[in-house]
Formats: C-alpha cells, sequence, structure tokens
C-alpha cells in the first residue's frame, strides 16, 4: 500500500526502524514499488550514452538501508525499507550515485553487455 510517498506494510503501518533493519532480508522489491527490468535496463543505456551514469567500474560500493535520496536510474526515493547502493568511481570522485538494489543490477548489466 503505498499513501502520501510512504511504504506501508498490510496492515497500513507506515515504515518503521525495524523494517530498516529487515532490508537486508528482502528477495524482492515491495509492492508498493513495481519495477521492470526491461524498462530499467532501456534507461540504463540510455543515461549511460547521454553521460548521466558512467560505464566504467565503480571504485567504492556501499550497500544498506534506503535514506529517501533519489535513485540515479530510476529517479525514484529509496525508501528505508529498501537497499539503497552507493556508488564513487574514479573518474568523478566527488559525485555519489545512489541505486536501489534493483536498478543496480540493470545498470550493470547493462555496462557488462557494451
Amino acid at each position: 500500500m503505498r499513501t502520501a510517498g510512504l511504504c506501508r506494510d498490510a496492515s497500513g503501518r507506515a515504515a518503521t526502524s525495524q523494517l530498516r533493519h529487515e532490508a537486508c532480508d528482502l528477495d524482492c522489491m515491495p509492492e508498493c514499488m513495481q519495477f521492470d527490468e526491461n524498462e530499467l535496463r532501456l534507461e540504463a543505456r540510455r543515461r549511460v550514452a547521454t553521460g548521466r551514469l558512467p560505464r566504467e567500474p565503480q571504485q567504492y560500493l556501499w550497500a544498506g538501508a534506503g535514506d529517501g535520496q533519489l535513485c540515479s536510474l530510476c529517479d525514484r526515493l529509496i525508501h528505508p525499507q529498501q537497499i539503497e547502493y552507493e556508488l564513487q568511481f574514479n573518474t568523478n570522485p566527488q559525485i555519489i550515485y545512489r541505486f536501489h538494489r534493483i536498478c543496480h543490477q540493470a545498470w550493470e548489466l547493462e555496462c557488462i553487455a557494451k
């Protein structure tokens, strides 16, 4: 269920700090965040081609619970109950790219394919 921009569980409760700790146990994105792999991969190709996303391997990668930042691929918020990947690159170390787990995978697949 989605209300006022927050993901909620089946009982309608808003995400809690406990959900933040359970984020690593998620097998898939919450139902309130539907993603299409083909669309994500197409968008990753577009953003790499236009320079909005890098193509080279990251220098640093961190993963943890989301903190409300926008995903660098799909431009949606990364909620606390979702895994957030943060990437830093040698070519532009002052910029941190943030991804949902599935968005990071789509970006990686497109970079490997090239």
